[in-house]
């Protein structure tokens, strides 16, 4: 580990992860984020067309055209085993599931992890449609 000071013991140390979206965090290093009223960048496979957040509203529109984008949006929705409400229910409820000391079992630190991911994908597509 570099830093660009002496440490001494006791000092804070943060790492900077590029930032490429909740897939990628949870891919490369386990974790995603989630930011409470802020939509998190997120990317999309929709039948090939890689989609992100910042993009989503033109550029899918102008390749797809608006009605087989609503489809492939409502299709990715329709093939996921929860919907968006479930998986928030099932966030709130692992969050309860602490050891103590603010401690989480460790499955239900990758159920966090993996609901927050899944939640970012759905609330992008829902956006989308509406």
């Amino acid at each position: 580990l570099a830093a660009p000071r002496d440490l001494k013991e006791g000092d804070e140390v943060t790492i900077c992860y590029r930032y490429e979206g909740n897939e990628k965090l949870l891919l490369d290093y386990g974790f995603s984020e989630a930011l409470e009223g802020q939509p998190c960048y997120e990317e999309l496979d929709l039948d090939g067309l890689i989609l992100d957040s910042t993009l989503a509203d033109t550029c899918a529109l102008d390749d797809l055209g608006a009605a087989r984008f609503r489809e492939l949006l409502q299709a990715s929705l329709a093939a996921a085993p929860t919907t968006l409400a479930e998986d928030r229910a099932m966030l709130s409820e692992s969050t309860t599931l602490e050891v103590g000391y603010g401690e989480w079992r460790v499955e239900s630190v990758r159920l966090f992890h993996a609901l927050t991911y899944r939640i970012g994908q759905k609330a992008l597509m829902t956006k989308m449609l509406e």
